[in-house]
């Protein structure tokens, strides 16, 4: 139950947050679309993540975080931007969380505020 609780409140676990991105649901939903359970995604999601169509493989960070985090590929290395408050992030390190990065460095970004609660 804890562990349930901690998964459900705390999405900014990297642990957590890697074992959720890579999870699919089991059945189609009535379209025959089989969803992708990926935690708090919103309509803009698949257009940011279309950005990332040429990113670096070896980053330290994956292009699912960064556009789940609403930030879209610069096309320069590991460089990314935030479509909606402008913050440039890069030089990703393999401890960094895309989601507390953004809410670290601009935490008034219209992206950021509605989604803090969650």
């Amino acid at each position: 139950m804890e562990v349930e609780i901690h998964q459900n409140k705390s999405f900014l676990c990297k642990l957590c947050f890697l074992k959720l991105k890579i999870s699919y649901s089991d059945a189609p939903n009535p379209n025959g679309i089989y969803a992708h359970r990926y935690p708090r995604m919103d309509e803009g999601y698949y257009r940011r993540l279309a950005s990332f169509s040429n990113y670096p493989s070896n980053t330290n960070m994956t292009k699912e975080e960064l556009a789940w985090a609403g930030f879209v590929w610069s096309g320069r290395g590991d460089e990314v931007k935030c479509e909606y408050c402008a913050v440039v992030l890069a030089q990703w390190q393999i401890h960094d969380v895309a989601f507390s990065e953004h809410c670290r460095v601009s935490p008034d970004c219209p992206f950021i505020l509605p989604r803090r609660s969650q």
